[in-house]
Parts: structure tokens; C-alpha cells; sequence
């Protein structure tokens, strides 16, 4: 949900909107400074509530996630997979890594229309390298649509995961 996927279509015109929605990334992935942002509830909420639709999402997140990482090894943790997808995983989508290879499982992407970062122009894409991709759109949500349209997010995957379609056939 709301995301990229590895293969993306780079293009200068999308670089900006790109960086702005990897900068709090790169805070969350510095060393010792990513560890004390991401146990601030202050700042995760204001985070949060920056690329939120609203729904309390944001107080919600500040509330419940930023205190568990008051851990200092969550809070490593978190850090450390921040930079490791952004020093090694996303400079691998960008080279095109993965260009060759196929999902031939089947996928439900669900988006959050009021996403700041992700328009849908920037995964329609997705179809071009899997088998099996059913795309839809939550009008009510943004980058956190599972917190932000619970009911909406339940709904479609219930009706997904019971689709006779994407049952594989016993045999």
C-alpha cells in the first residue's frame, strides 16, 4: 500500500516530489540522529501527520510507535532498515536490478488517493512486470491507508483473498 515498487520509470520531473517523499527516510536512517528522531513522539507525529489524511493517524502513531522506540535496539533497529534500503536496496531498483524478473504471484495494490508522494501515475506501471495485479483506490486515504480506512482496506482485501481467481488450482 503506497509505495514504489522495483521498477520504477525515473523521470526529472518526478525527482522532486521523489526526494520529498524519501527525505524523512534519510532522518530516520542517520546514525544516532535517526535513532532519537524516531523515539520522539513529537516528531513522529508531525512526520506522520505531513504525509497523513488526518484520521488522528498522526496522534495515533506518535502515541503507539514512538515510545516503543524509546528501546535504544528498536530504535537502532528501525534506523538500521532505513539505511539499508536506502544505501543498498534502492540504488539496486534504480540500476534496474530487477528489470528482467516477473511477480507471478498474484497482487491487490491498494492506494491511498490523498497520498502527497504517490500519485498513481508512478506504479500504473506495476502491470507491465506481473502475471496477476489488481489495482484500486481508496479515495480516503493517503500514505497510512490502513490506519486512515481500516473498514475500506478490510473490505478489499477480504474480497481479494476470496476471489476463486486467485485460488491456485489443487492438484
Amino acid at each position: 500500500m503506497n509505495t514504489g515498487h522495483v521498477w520504477p520509470k525515473l523521470s526529472l520531473k518526478g525527482i522532486p516530489k521523489q526526494l520529498g517523499a524519501m527525505a524523512y527516510q534519510g532522518l530516520l536512517a542517520s546514525p544516532g540522529l535517526g535513532r532519537r528522531v524516531n523515539a520522539s513522539p513529537r516528531i513522529v507525529g508531525k512526520v506522520v501527520d505531513t504525509i497523513s489524511a488526518g484520521h488522528d493517524v498522526a496522534a495515533e502513531y506518535a502515541r503507539e510507535f514512538a515510545p516503543r522506540f524509546a528501546d535504544p535496539v528498536r530504535a537502532r533497529a528501525a534506523s538500521q532498515v532505513y539505511r539499508s534500503f536506502l544505501l543498498y536496496e534502492y540504488p539496486r531498483w534504480v540500476r534496474g536490478k530487477y528489470a528482467g524478473r516477473r511477480v507471478t504471484t498474484p497482487i491487490l495494490w491498494l492506494h491511498g488517493l490523498k497520498d502527497p508522494f504517490f500519485e498513481p501515475g508512478m506504479f500504473k506501471d506495476i502491470t507491465e512486470h506481473a502475471d496477476d495485479v489488481r489495482i484500486e483506490y481508496l479515495p480516503e486515504g493517503a500514505h497510512f491507508p490502513a490506519e486512515e480506512c481500516p473498514q475500506d482496506v478490510a473490505d478489499h482485501l477480504r474480497a481479494f483473498f476470496s476471489s476463486a481467481a486467485h485460488i491456485p488450482p489443487r492438484g
